[in-house]
């Protein structure tokens, strides 16, 4: 029989004891825990395997050797053994390591400076130092200790713990000389100061709750609802919120009263229990991405069977959180075959349409509930949609005093949903809203533009906004500012999930944001990330996007100035080209659609701007062959089949909504469309293939720079993956030409030039290419989809990346924008066209004169 001794354990540390006697017990021994009081209040445990028999070896503990030891930052004054162990392991004999018992107390600023989940003041750093990143740290033995501690708590007494974020350990003193117990500080005495809960204790108190769930009758579906409420609030938004759902979904099963409860096929208490608490569950788990298809339908059974029994209030919870699931389901990897559309079903079912649509007749209790009648009437595939309709509810809820920043960024998603909806282009979409109310959206964005600035729009708020800003093209300037400052931020100090930062480097890159903050973002990003690339942990599609992202940004000159900063871009850029080169770059590998147009802009725009990043590797796997070859392409040439595919493309929207409602929640859109617009460029290559007016059958738009969709973020359906492959086919194809496009380049024959039309110019398409006194000038004709649909429209950023890329190639650029030129008179447009010509043409000379003389001096 072996035995281990645990020397000199303080009473409070007999949790790990007890964990030693579970360990075991789990390999099929039995175990005898005998305790022996010796001075200083501390106590000797012997643990004994009896089924570790040894007869022939005496096991004969070694003498302790008294050396010198290091303080331990963890160290706890209150504890006097720790062990050593993983998060979710049970500790073994082996881990044991024994301190002495006359160990110092921690000065209260070493204990603030605590590693792992205890809270931390680190020192401060220049604001924009990119050094100033935190490394993720794993948990202190202390913080283990805690967690267990924790996790032993009364069920009331750790919820409320939980609750407030601080917990002081106390201990409650017995006469007896049996084993002490740990409880709460309200009624026992504390023995140390109070401990601030983190996210990552909060979580490893949940994991060590795991395994009291299996015995404890004493938590209740209330204990549990709230506590899953809280992991959402402190984890959803940080990297731990898979870890965290995994846990939320763990505690959901093995809680007696919260399994039953799903599981009855009767009316129990305990389903009458769990079915109240939905409203508040369904929100929380959505919030987590929790994704196991099975348990929701279990779920929903559960919702459905009790949905007399909610308040419009709370129905009107679920409607956001139900449409936001369509995306965490598709996003998990199951086929889109059997998710599409999962949650946003449910809002279809007769008990729940029926409760909505009475609701909708009342108009809504709170502004916060009129945003969910919007979102519903917009995604529901029963509903027909009129945009006077959705014009009054926003209003209706803009006027409510109560309308908070998730009600605001509901109101935004709908819009974005009623593109897809209704007419199937941003632009459009934008001029009926414009029409029926000018100030609407202005005033819709000032009112998130102000939340932010407050502080009170949280990270996944901010996606979910910047997200619907993208898909329908609308730039709030100080909106964008804050997403920026805040995000770079948030990088810092580590509490941002992944998903937050490509989604902020993608919008402030596809609107060109010329803001400060925009530079310090994509130097922070950089920093953090890099750490990320070496331990290859991201997939194929978002190191795309980060490369597209990266790309259009230093085209547009976004990316910071300072030296330092620089220098970590350009390392982290060398190193998220030899990731992708090692994923798409190998021989006979293809990569889908999505990846490939998002690569292909990418790698046209380092060919011209950062040649050292368009490796030959990537070229061959996006398929960029260099053209050097002059052809004309004159109207009528195109193939029907190019026709064809151009076609389904523009009938195609950018957005990822799924069956119903989609998951607009948290997609930018998934496939970059040819707009039906009187635009040339319609596909800039950067997802930004929104929809312009079309007034015409032949109005469609040809590829002026690139064809690429912008795989953003994660859409699954096969519409959408038909739509991708039809794009990325036509990138080899002859494009349409738009009705703009021919108009120019008519007056432009007409004016003695000799236009040529679709012409390539090293990896890149340009519009009309012709020569003047020596100099090829690109004429770029952009429709709508190349400018945001706010007032005044700018000039998107995979636009202007274009036009930068182009004049690096030696190329004179004259853009023409469809708003200023459709102005003008038939008559006026020849005498329009030659005074941009030559004045673009005149400026190229007086910088080429301007740089000669400079060379002249410098010899």
């Amino acid at each position: 029989m072996l035995t281990w001794t645990f020397c000199n354990i303080h009473p409070l540390d007999a949790t790990w004891v007890k964990k030693g006697k579970a360990f075991l017990q789990g390999k099929t021994r039995s175990a005898i825990v005998s305790c022996k009081n010796s001075e200083n209040n501390a106590t000797t445990y012997s643990l004994s395997d009896k089924g570790s028999v040894t007869p022939n070896r005496t096991h004969k503990p070694k003498a302790a050797r008294l050396k010198k030891q290091r303080p331990s930052k963890s160290a706890d004054p209150a504890s006097h053994a720790s062990f050593k162990r993983k998060p979710d392991a049970p500790a073994t004999a082996k881990e044991i390591h024994v301190t002495s018992t006359t160990a110092q107390p921690i000065p209260p600023a070493r204990q603030r400076h605590s590693e792992g989940g205890l809270e931390h003041h680190a020192s401060s750093t220049a604001a924009g130092s990119t050094a100033a990143t935190p490394e993720p740290k794993a948990l202190s033995d202390r913080q283990l200790l805690v967690a267990a501690r924790l996790a032993d708590l009364d069920p009331d007494d750790l919820v409320n713990a939980l609750a407030s974020s601080r917990y002081t350990p106390s201990i409650t003193h017995v006469p007896s000389g049996a084993l002490l117990r740990a409880s709460h500080h309200h009624v026992d005495t504390p023995t140390e100061g109070a401990i601030h809960i983190t996210p990552a204790l909060l979580l490893a108190t949940c994991k060590e709750l795991r395994r009291r769930l299996l015995l404890d009758r004493n938590f209740r579906p209330t204990h549990i609802v709230r506590i899953i409420e809280l992991l959402a609030t402190c984890c959803g938004d940080r990297e731990e919120g898979r870890e965290a759902a995994a846990v939320a979904g763990d505690l959901l099963q093995r809680s007696r009263g919260c399994s039953q409860g799903l599981q009855s096929a009767q009316r129990s208490t305990e389903q009458i229990e769990l079915a109240r608490l939905l409203p508040r569950l369904i929100p929380a788990l959505v919030s987590l991405e929790y994704a196991d298809k099975k348990a929701w339908e279990v779920i929903f059974r559960v919702m459905h069977s009790n949905m007399d029994g909610y308040t419009g209030t709370e129905v009107a919870a679920l409607v956001p959180a139900l449409v936001e699931l369509d995306s965490v389901i598709a996003s998990d990897g199951s086929s889109s075959s059997s998710c599409t559309g999962f949650g946003s079903q449910q809002l279809q079912r007769p008990a729940m349409n029926l409760r909505l649509q009475v609701l909708a007749r009342d108009g809504g209790a709170t502004g916060d509930a009129t945003a969910a009648l919007l979102l519903w009437l917009v995604g529901s595939s029963l509903r027909q949609v009129e945009v006077d309709q959705v014009v009054a509810l926003t209003r209706r809820a803009m006027l409510q005093g109560d309308l908070s920043p998730r009600g605001h960024c509901h109101l935004l998603r709908a819009t974005s949903l009623l593109c897809d909806r209704l007419v199937e282009s941003a632009t459009e979409a934008m001029d009926l809203l414009q029409r029926h109310e000018s100030n609407l959206m202005p005033l819709l964005g000032q009112r998130l533009a102000d939340q932010a600035a407050a502080g009170r729009l949280r990270p996944h708020e901010f996606t979910d906004a910047a997200q619907s800003f993208t898909q329908i093209r609308f730039m709030q300037p100080s909106f964008m500012a804050e997403l920026a400052a805040s995000t770079a931020r948030g990088i810092r100090e580590g509490e941002l999930k992944l998903r937050d930062i490509t989604v902020a480097l993608y919008a402030c890159a596809y609107f060109g944001c010329q803001e400060a903050a925009t530079g310090d973002l994509f130097a922070a990003a950089a920093a953090s990330l890099e750490r990320r690339l070496e331990a290859d942990d991201f997939s194929t599609l978002i190191l795309a996007r980060l490369a597209w992202s990266y790309a259009v940004a230093g085209g547009c000159r976004l990316l910071p100035q300072r030296r330092a900063d620089r220098d970590v871009v350009e390392r982290f850029l060398q190193k998220l080209v030899a990731a992708l080169q090692s994923r798409v770059g190998m021989k006979g590998t293809r990569p889908p659609p999505e990846v490939s147009g998002l690569l292909r802009f990418a790698v046209q725009i380092w060919s011209a701007t950062h040649p050292s990043l368009a490796q030959p590797a990537l070229l061959a796997a996006v398929a960029l062959k260099q053209q050097q070859k002059q052809h004309r392409q004159r109207e009528g040439q195109l193939s029907a089949a190019a026709a064809s595919l151009v076609d389904r493309g523009a009938r195609s929207d950018e957005s990822d909504s799924t069956a119903g409602a989609g998951a607009v929640a948290r997609a930018i859109g998934n496939v970059s469309r040819r707009s039906n617009d009187n635009s040339s460029g319609g596909d800039d290559g950067g997802g930004n293939g929104h929809q312009g007016s079309s007034t015409d059958a032949d109005n469609s738009s040809s590829s002026s720079s690139s064809s690429s969709n912008s795989g953003f973020p994660d859409s699954k359906s096969e519409k959408d993956r038909s739509v991708a492959t039809a794009t990325a086919s036509s990138m080899e194809e002859p494009t349409h030409i738009s009705k703009l496009q021919k108009d120019v380049f008519r007056h432009l024959e007409a004016l003695g030039y000799e236009p040529l039309m679709e012409e390539r110019v090293g990896f890149w398409t340009v519009d009309i290419l012709f020569s003047v006194r020596g100099h090829r000038v690109a004429v770029e004709v952009d429709g709508p989809t190349h400018f945001t649909t706010s007032r005044p429209h700018r000039p998107l950023g995979p636009s202007l990346v274009r036009d930068t890329s182009l004049r690096r190639l030696g190329l004179v650029v004259v853009t023409l924008s469809f708003e200023d030129y459709e102005l003008l008179p038939h008559a006026r447009r020849g005498g329009y066209l030659r005074g941009r010509v030559e004045l673009a043409v005149k400026e190229a000379e007086t910088e080429a004169l301007g740089r000669s003389r400079s060379y002249v001096r410098q010899r």
